[in-house]
């Protein structure tokens, strides 16, 4: 998708801000389900009693469904406006948390059926931010601040990657997994707020992201491009100056 053309400039004070909260959100977001991704493996082994084959289906729960729901979240993303799709991928990563910390109330394979919906839920709401955030920052930044900002959002997820296994450790060990998963519903609702400076951009409606590889101009696209550098009926030259010739005409009817 290419860059906005008008942004205004007369929102610098917005885009600044938008600048510290974008990569201080998708840090909070990325280390959220970072810790989790750790946990739920880990907690489905030694707490629910989960073979090799539990943990491989919830790998398959984490990451397919962020490649079959793809064009889908295009479309989302489409339709509204992307401060909407950013809070809403995020509440659904709170839903995935809040989930996570109740699993123990159930029985082991519940649980365990409660852990695969939450990692489905991560996975849809992880597409989401991806393809938003394409859209996002083309249209909210200069072109010439478009490298450092995402130089700052990549900075920001491989730290919170980095931290977050030790982190979600430690909490597992010191205050137990409810908590753990509970710390982490808290960092994704600290995101939600940050994500309201977001602007309501929306996808230009010229362009698409759901379109497939470039096509063939249509016919009323060439019959308009044949008919601006054609001569008029009655002129009898061309536009350069010369008489038409049995190619001119031949081409002309070839396009048109």
């Amino acid at each position: 998708m290419t860059p906005n053309p008008t942004r205004a400039t007369s929102g610098t004070h917005d885009h600044r801000s938008l600048a510290v909260s974008l990569p201080v959100a998708n840090f909070l977001s990325y280390f959220a389900i970072a810790v989790v991704e750790f946990a739920i493996p880990f907690v489905a082994v030694t707490a629910l009693g989960a073979n090799s084959l539990v943990v491989a289906v919830l790998g398959i729960c984490r990451f397919a469904p962020q490649v079959l729901m793809a064009r889908t979240a295009a479309r989302i993303v489409e339709r509204h406006h992307q401060r909407a799709v950013m809070m809403s991928s995020e509440i659904l990563r709170v839903v995935a948390f809040v989930l996570s910390a109740l699993a123990f109330l159930v029985t082991p394979g519940i649980g365990l059926v409660i852990f695969a919906l939450a990692n489905v839920a991560l996975a849809c709401a992880s597409i989401l931010t991806s393809v938003a955030t394409q859209v996002i920052v083309p249209e909210a930044f200069e072109d010439k601040a478009l490298p450092r900002i995402y130089a700052r959002l990549g900075i920001a997820e491989s730290t919170a990657d980095a931290a977050a296994p030790f982190l979600a450790g430690v909490g597992l060990a010191v205050v137990g997994v409810a908590p753990t998963f509970g710390v982490v519903a808290v960092l994704a609702l600290a995101a939600c707020g940050l994500l309201l400076q977001v602007p309501r951009i929306r996808v230009p409606a010229e362009e698409s992201l759901t379109d497939g590889p470039p096509t063939a101009p249509s016919r009323s696209t060439l019959h308009a491009a044949c008919g601006s550098t054609s001569a008029p009926p009655h002129s009898g030259s061309s536009r350069c100056g010369r008489s038409p010739t049995i190619s001119d005409s031949a081409s002309s009817r070839r396009c048109c």
